[in-house]
């Protein structure tokens, strides 16, 4: 997909000028009533954007704690990754948290355009629906949270960071440390490893790669103005500065297989920013087997992803993944009603 980037970015800068054209949109979901929860859709203007959301919410127990989750890059959908936000939300919807899901910018039901959408912009957006969910009789105000899946987990703690004191805790599934730039570089000599190249070849791959980024990085400012492509607008992202200043109750869980996020380069670099934000209560597990989704594998490669998404049958995680996140919330609101 990297090795596309500058035909990509050409043709988008064409299509900007030419006007873009409007984005697919799926119908909404029915509101509903599930045996142990209700889902209903809902709708937040942020000032700049209208997202569309549902809202999923204990039947008993309210007011009720709740959780935003935060989806990784591309066209993220509410239902979308492999359905691994539903299931998550689903899960603690459960267990008597509520779960805001949402469209990003331009897709689903969501107004907009994520291609053209800032790292700061995206954390606006959450910042408009923890102000919203702040707003419903069945959200306790003062017990609202973040999980940011991948992308999302950069998101996260710059909402904390700039846009938002509101935040009781945060949920970090496959977060970087690492600044953009430097994470797709991991990135692509990950996965080539795990497809079996050569070292030569891993450098080979990767020096290509960066020289494809150097390219981008001089075409930044006419593909910002255009509009172009998303990655104009967050290439030279670091994260350090959110996350040294993220404070609050923090766990972090990586997937020992993860080529997109590997936790033996992000887990020290994470750990070393909490440290210095002076965060006295963090965890870090990673969990062995498994995949940037946090499904069992065996490799963790994009490749052996697409043929588990091909044959799966229902979204399966892997054990004590639903759990740990669950407990551990659970942990923090049972010992005091304010984090």
């Amino acid at each position: 997909m990297m090795r596309r980037i500058i035909v990509w970015i050409l043709l988008t800068v064409l299509l900007a000028a030419c006007g873009r054209a409007a984005p697919h949109r799926s119908a909404p979901a029915p509101d509903s009533d599930h045996s142990a929860f209700r889902s209903a859709d809902v709708t937040i203007d942020t000032g700049a954007v209208t997202l569309a959301g549902t809202l999923l919410t204990p039947l008993e127990g309210t007011p009720a704690p709740a959780v935003i989750i935060i989806p990784g890059s591309g066209a993220a959908t509410r239902n979308g990754s492999w359905n691994m936000y539903r299931s998550i939300g689903e899960y603690l919807a459960e267990r008597g948290i509520a779960v805001l899901l949402y469209d990003k910018r331009g897709v689903g039901g969501s107004t907009g355009d994520w291609e053209s959408e800032t790292f700061d912009e995206r954390a606006q957006d959450v910042a408009a629906m923890i102000a919203f969910l702040q707003t419903r009789a069945e959200i306790d105000p003062d017990r609202i949270g973040l999980i940011g899946h991948s992308q999302g987990a950069y998101i996260a703690p710059l909402v904390v960071a700039k846009h938002s004191k509101d935040v009781k805790f945060v949920v970090l599934l496959a977060g970087s440390g690492q600044k953009v730039w430097d994470q797709i570089l991991t990135n692509e000599r990950a996965e080539s490893l795990g497809n079996g190249l050569s070292e030569e070849e891993v450098n080979e791959r990767v020096s290509g790669l960066e020289g494809q980024l150097r390219f981008l990085q001089k075409v930044q400012s006419p593909c910002r103005f255009f509009k172009a492509h998303y990655l104009c607008f967050v290439l030279d992202y670091d994260p350090a500065p959110a996350l040294q200043a993220l404070t609050v109750p923090t766990l972090a869980l990586y997937a020992e297989l993860d080529t997109q996020v590997p936790p033996d380069v992000n887990i020290p670099l994470i750990e070393t920013a909490l440290k210095s934000a002076g965060n006295q209560d963090y965890i870090i597990h990673t969990f062995e087997k498994a995949n940037h989704w946090f499904a069992p594998a065996e490799l963790g490669t994009t490749a052996e992803i697409r043929e588990l998404m091909q044959n799966r049958n229902g979204y399966d995680f892997v054990p004590g993944f639903l759990e740990m996140i669950g407990d551990w919330i659970e942990s923090h609101w049972n010992s005091s009603r304010a984090l």
